[in-house]
């Protein structure tokens, strides 16, 4: 009997990987969100506060990572790391686009889908990387 080995990730691991990142953008939008709020709310400023936006990107990038990484762990999927790497990097080159605006509430719909969307293609990406390893 022989022993095949699957070289890129089925439909359901793909999905999984999407579904993980679109919830975890989603999670990470509202946390950076209420952040916002919360500091708004304690200390208001007639101008815009730049360093809170700012934050409040930060506080989304690296959520949506960890948390993307987080539930792929959880949920059993390979290529975790790599997933969570690609939807980091995206969050990064996302802004100087011009394709993505972070306000809300739009901004975490088109946050969560590029979250999606980029954990699929890191679970891809993954496997591709192990296949030219192995």
């Amino acid at each position: 009997m022989t022993m095949t080995r699957r070289s890129t990730p089925g439909p359901r691991t793909t999905m999984l990987a999407a579904v993980a990142g679109g919830g975890a953008g989603v999670l990470a939008g509202l946390l950076a969100y209420g952040v916002v709020l919360a500091v708004s709310a304690l200390f208001p400023t007639p101008d815009a506060n730049i360093g809170l936006g700012m934050a409040a990107l930060l506080i989304q990038i690296v959520g949506t990572a960890v948390a993307t990484w987080g539930a792929l762990r959880l949920l059993g999927v390979p290529g975790a790391g790599v997933a969570a790497g690609t939807v980091a990097l995206a969050g990064v080159v996302a802004p100087f686009t011009g394709l993505y605006d972070p306000a809300p509430p739009m901004g975490m719909v088109v946050w969560a889908l590029g979250a999606a969307l980029f954990a699929a293609v890191g679970v891809q990406l993954a496997a591709l990387l192990r296949r030219g390893r192995g």
